[in-house]
């Protein structure tokens, strides 16, 4: 209880002996005994340092390091084990419930075909699909189950309209597929920092695609793909996800973690532009454009997306009075925030 004054508290892990089982908990150390059968951790701490006065006098919590933090200050677990021996068995399992549902239908590949139609090289055709799954199938969250790990086949996907990250990544990588192209999930912890020690997939609580498109060269290069953000544009990775340890898992390799891209795949500009005129009465009439290409866009188009065009002006009523101006917004126009653009 970080924080709080906690006289005693522990935590016992029992596992049958015959039982693999991976405990971590470096700044926790404890040493495990066996007893009746089984093999038996304990953990016991306490904090008692008594709270401080704050400036008016009133007391308050003292404030306590947490240890168990990484170096981006993010939380890790204080105690973690799991049955899984490596990165590439938690890939195996989840392989086991999501490879056959990437396969192509007669569904699928008609409608690959149909978003492909216009298409003329394989970044084209990714970039549509891509759009496509992005932009017209809702993210909606129903996590009941094995629907919690396991994804809905594409034709569902398709027939709904709707999926959570899983879905939109299989639907995805499926329609991919059906174009001929390489693809593998990714499983990720949007702000949750994996213990790498500890292979398992309760770290993860997001999934994204990747594909292999060809480079300038024509070598094959792997692009990372969230289509769960819908008015992210192709290639761009929310902050939350850059840089950020994700488990791979192709069909016929093993599962292995790897870095996401640190940044995103051009470069990120902001340009703001006013033009008005003031009369002899003070009053100032202006013409102001944001192009915004940056997490700022992200940020505008999420805002946007989430509110009815009859919101719209209010939203950027608010915004102008954020950039500090005063006065009414009149004629606004913008974007709609689904129109991805590269």
């Amino acid at each position: 209880m970080q924080g709080g004054v906690v006289l005693e508290q522990s935590l016992t892990l029992a596992v049958p002996e015959n039982t693999y089982v991976q405990v971590w908990s470096p700044n926790h150390k404890t040493t495990p005994v066996t007893r009746d059968g089984m093999h038996v951790w304990t953990w016991t701490s306490s904090q008692t340092k008594a709270s401080a006065r704050d400036e008016t006098g009133k007391m308050t919590v003292a404030e306590v390091k947490d240890p168990d933090e990484d170096a981006d200050g993010r939380k890790l677990p204080s105690v973690a084990w799991t049955t899984f021996h490596s990165w590439a068995e938690v890939g195996d399992w989840y392989r086991g419930l999501a490879e056959q549902r990437l396969q192509p239908t007669a569904s699928v590949r008609a409608k690959a075909d149909e978003l492909t139609k216009n298409a003329k090289t394989p970044q084209e055709q990714a970039e549509a699909l891509y759009r496509f799954v992005a932009t017209q199938v809702r993210y909606i969250s129903l996590s009941f189950g094995v629907g919690r790990f396991q994804p809905h086949t594409p034709d569902e996907v398709l027939d709904h309209g709707y999926g959570d990250c899983k879905d939109k990544d299989t639907l995805l990588e499926s329609l991919l597929r059906a174009k001929g192209m390489t693809t593998a999930p990714v499983l990720i912890g949007a702000g949750i920092a994996p213990v790498t020690d500890v292979p398992s997939p309760a770290v993860f609580n997001h999934a994204i695609t990747t594909v292999e498109l060809p480079d300038a060269a024509g070598k094959p290069e792997r692009v990372w793909l969230d289509s769960t953000a819908e008015v992210a544009p192709f290639r761009v990775l929310m902050p939350v996800i850059r840089d950020q340890q994700a488990l791979v898992i192709p069909d016929k390799a093993p599962a292995a973690l790897e870095k996401t891209p640190a940044n995103p795949p051009y470069a990120y500009h902001e340009d703001f532009v006013a033009e008005g005129t003031l009369n002899s009465d003070g009053l100032l009439k202006s013409h102001m454009v944001l192009t915004a290409r940056s997490d700022n866009e992200l940020e505008l188009r999420s805002m946007m997306q989430r509110l009815s065009p009859a919101q719209w002006d209010d939203a950027m009523q608010y915004l102008s009075g954020a950039m500090g101006f005063g006065g009414k917004v009149t004629a606004r126009t913008c974007a709609r925030p689904t129109q991805l653009r590269r």
